[in-house]
């Protein structure tokens, strides 16, 4: 698109710009319950970002979740669709609408029919379900960019706040111990996670919100959020996350520098391909393998590498529609096996395979992969790249792209896409939601 012809957007976050910058009017708001709005969206963000037990130990949860996570997801399904009819505008949830994401709900109600443990199965739906509705509501209950920043910022306050009184309080829960099966991550900071790897992904997400804050001027707010997510970070040892967090930081503005739509959207994915290719490319193709060992000779990427090769041999058993949905990992499928003796990692007892992207596979199949790479990576990207914003709409798109970029390549180590209510797949849908609000709300044309 040539740049005189790209669009400026003029979204539910837009700033109120002059009536020339646009010819769309904007979207009317209720302009009262500010403190309900702020309250409803900081529920529904605790509700997943610190659980309905975050001060269990794992035994407990897992002895006491069920009821309680039954109870608190019923109760969230009430609060979003309870919010979403009452105060925000339907047409702006019209205009969200897909037909890519009408098939991934296809998709998902499919490796729900293709299960052998069809009721567990569902159950997980349901649950992944409502924890986009949770995502969906968050994101269109701001009336503006300085709410939005107020909202989610002050959500990852609360949150933080949550994790470093469980370091004061309960120290055995919130750090490593050197028993179990990973000694060595002994006296790292995981706080109200249940793995260090979890915890520095979700105060990576918090770190680039808050510097989102902090640049709407909302300098207290972002920079406690800023300075203890980074703490929080370095005290994690995860250093997957502090790679690329500066990466996800910095880059959208090269992107976002770029003059032409096309080039922006092949940068956009840019990244995501390398690491992609390098993680996934290494498990599928022998010939990619053989060049990363000669550049970097022994690299297993802490054991992953054989796990995923492991994982591509199960995919190839069930490729069109694959085994369903969460129907590997934790099953007889896996812990009835006689543990491979190639295999740096015993997958009996492992809960997923460290790979977003073959863990879709292995539950959707090939076709279901195709389906969700498009909604979560291919749209996001289209969207951030065909608008040009400004102001502070421009920063908030931004900030979505930041977010959704470290979430992506995140994706290549570890396992978190519709995992029911996994604290960083709901970092990256309100990201991913968040960009598709902004493109929607163009000069009068559909996204």
């Amino acid at each position: 698109m040539p740049a005189g012809q790209q669009r400026i957007a003029a979204s539910a976050y837009a700033t109120r710009l002059p009536p020339a910058a646009t010819n769309a009017p904007e979207i009317p708001y209720q302009q009262q319950n500010y403190w309900l709005r702020g309250l409803i969206a900081m529920l529904l963000m605790l509700s997943v970002w610190v659980s309905f037990h975050p001060f269990a130990s794992s035994t407990e949860a897992n002895a006491n979740g069920d009821i309680v996570n039954q109870l608190g997801f019923g109760s969230l399904l009430i609060l979003c669709l309870a919010t979403l009819t009452m105060l925000v505008d339907r047409r702006l949830l019209i205009r969200l609408i897909k037909p890519s994401y009408l098939a991934v709900g296809l998709v998902l109600v499919m490796s729900v029919a293709v299960s052998s443990g069809m009721a567990s199965s569902f159950r997980a739906m349901v649950f992944s379900v409502i924890v986009v509705m949770a995502a969906l509501t968050v994101v269109t209950l701001p009336r503006n960019v300085s709410q939005f920043a107020v909202f989610v910022a002050s959500g990852c306050l609360v949150a933080l706040a949550f994790s470093y009184f469980a370091l004061a309080v309960y120290p055995l829960e919130a750090m490593h111990q050197p028993g179990g099966s990973e000694p060595q991550h002994a006296g790292l900071w995981r706080g109200v996670y249940d793995h260090k790897n979890v915890a520095s992904a979700v105060v990576s997400v918090f770190a680039l919100i808050g510097y989102f804050a902090w640049q709407q001027k909302h300098r207290l707010l972002g920079i406690s959020v800023a300075a203890l997510s980074l703490i929080f970070l370095l005290n994690s040892g995860s250093k997957t996350s502090l790679a690329l967090l500066p990466v996800a930081l910095i880059y959208p503005k090269i992107i976002s520098s770029t003059k032409y739509p096309a080039a922006r959207f092949i940068l956009a994915l840019l990244p995501l391909s390398i690491l992609f290719t390098i993680t996934v490319g290494s498990a599928v193709f022998p010939a990619i393998n053989n060049v990363l060992q000669s550049i970097a000779p022994g690299t297993t990427f802490t054991g992953r590498l054989d796990l995923w090769q492991f994982t591509v041999d199960r995919i190839a058993e069930y490729p069109i529609f694959g085994r369903g949905f969460e129907n590997f990992w934790g099953t007889p499928a896996v812990t009835n096996l006689d543990q491979p003796i190639e295999l740096s990692w015993d997958v009996r007892e492992i809960v997923h395979g460290h790979n977003s992207y073959l863990d879709t596979a292995i539950s959707f199949g090939l076709t279901g992969l195709v389906v969700m790479m498009f909604a979560l990576i291919v749209i996001p990207a289209a969207d951030f790249a065909g608008t040009v914003w400004t102001g502070s709409t421009s920063r908030l798109a931004e900030m979505f792209m930041s977010i959704w970029l470290f979430t992506t390549l995140n994706a290549c180590l570890e396992s978190f896409f519709f995992r029911r209510a996994d604290p960083v797949w709901f970092g990256m849908l309100i990201a991913i939601l968040g960009l598709r609000l902004l493109a929607t709300g163009q000069t009068g044309k559909k996204a």
